[in-house]
């Protein structure tokens, strides 16, 4: 628990958004805690940044209020996977502070086959995908952690196939080949997990016009990237109902260079490079029945825009401004707004922190990042506003703060219709 709040700790624009009390609870989602979960951790957080205590918080109310909400992380001594904690506890926050209205009736899921994406333009289909997603799911959670995915199914009897858009809140990537062989660094898994897999028997596609389970193949590709990408190295696999075994082989990631993933999105327009810097590594000691974690925090806060990058909704506000770069964004002055947010950051100093429950202590050597112990990393890409209010907010009826982008020739894309998905980002 503590590896996972530590890195949530470091990702500034939901501590700012929980830190200034602006933000709204979802009292009648069931499927939150009723605000319980997103007080204690917007609590906690501020106990972490304002506290002037030497000594170490002992998050007591989080917990309780875990235990409440949480039940599969209920009790203490008991060792839970850090990376389902994680994910389970961003959906809580995500509940609590979902500001969709559920929908009378549930929004339907866009069909497409590769016919229709190439009539109608891929971009448009993902951006409907995105709508529907959004249609029941709008939160900080959203803005920061979601992205999407592109599968292509294809029927080898018929040669039927659909495109499917899914949005992500973390990747989990696996660090072996199909033949078993570890693979060596995250460029490697990346390079895996896009690989074309064959789909066969029990696991087959179902195939509409065969009307059955068929062999097919799945090709899935990134699509859209999160300003914060969450990554699970899958060092876990199960071989039997109750037999477990782990994967210890080290694998390498970017410490000081960043993530480059443009090889990983080639047929998507990215609104920015899709470059990212190391935030955080939970680390994982021990066999899957048992084991410690710790982890690797990077407090430096050039991570971040601290300047801020202003929404395309907001092109025609009277604001200083330079010159549109290359994606067709405007890059603006420091507000006072984002100077007020750095006030909120006081407490934590620059550069890599190693965790270890009460033990906390600069970390002298940076190459101790890279670590065979990896299991759940977390970067934040280039450009990420730190102020949350600069993040784009991604609201159904806001398409243009979308991460789509279309070509102005494209006849589909009509710009008259508000709900309809946003042109490319060069400026009118």
């Amino acid at each position: 628990m503590n590896a996972v709040l530590q890195c949530l700790h470091a990702m500034l624009p939901l501590v700012t958004y929980l830190l200034r009390g602006e933000h709204e609870v979802n009292e009648k989602n069931p499927l939150g805690s009723g605000g319980d979960i997103s007080s204690c951790v917007a609590k906690l957080l501020s106990d972490m940044r304002l506290s002037s205590s030497a000594g170490p918080i002992v998050p007591r109310e989080l917990k309780r209020a875990i235990n409440r909400h949480m039940p599969a992380f209920r009790g203490t001594g008991v060792q839970h996977d850090a990376a389902e904690f994680a994910t389970a506890l961003l959906d809580k926050l995500h509940e609590d502070l979902n500001r969709a209205s559920p929908p009378s009736e549930p929004p339907s899921t866009p069909e497409c086959t590769l016919e229709m994406s190439e009539e109608k333009g891929i971009e448009r289909i993902a951006a409907e995908f995105w709508k529907a997603q959004l249609a029941r799911n709008q939160s900080i959670v959203v803005d920061l952690f979601q992205g999407q995915t592109r599968s292509v199914f294809k029927c080898s009897s018929c040669g039927h196939s659909r495109v499917v858009f899914e949005a992500f809140n973390s990747l989990i990537l696996p660090i072996e080949s199909a033949a078993g062989k570890p693979l060596s660094d995250i460029y490697a898994c990346l390079r895996e997990f896009a690989r074309p897999t064959d789909l066969s028997g029990d696991n087959g596609w179902y195939c509409v016009k065969c009307s059955t389970l068929s062999e097919s193949t799945c090709d899935t590709a990134l699509w859209k990237l999160p300003s914060v990408l969450m990554i699970q190295l899958r060092r876990f696999r199960q071989l039997s109902p109750i037999r477990w075994s782990k994967s210890s082989h080290h694998v390498h990631y970017p410490t000081r260079s960043q993530l480059d993933l443009s090889e990983f999105v080639p047929e998507s327009h990215q609104r920015d490079a899709p470059r990212y810097r190391l935030l955080g590594v939970v680390r994982h000691k021990g066999v899957m029945t048992g084991g410690h974690y710790t982890a690797f925090v990077n407090h430096d806060k050039t991570l971040w825009d601290l300047k801020g990058r202003e929404k395309p909704a907001d092109r025609s506000a009277q604001t200083p401004r330079r010159a549109p770069d290359h994606m067709g964004h405007h890059t603006v002055a420091a507000s006072p707004l984002s100077r007020a947010v750095l006030n909120l950051i006081p407490g934590s100093p620059n550069g890599w922190w190693f965790f270890d429950d009460a033990t906390v202590q600069p970390l002298l050597k940076e190459s101790l990042v890279d670590s065979r112990d990896a299991y759940v990393l977390f970067f934040v890409r280039s450009g990420t506003p730190v102020d949350h209010k600069l993040v784009p907010s991604q609201r159904d009826n806001q398409p243009t703060d979308w991460p789509h982008m279309f070509e102005r020739a494209d006849p589909s894309a009509d710009s008259s219709d508000d709900a309809s998905p946003p042109h490319d980002g060069s400026s009118d």
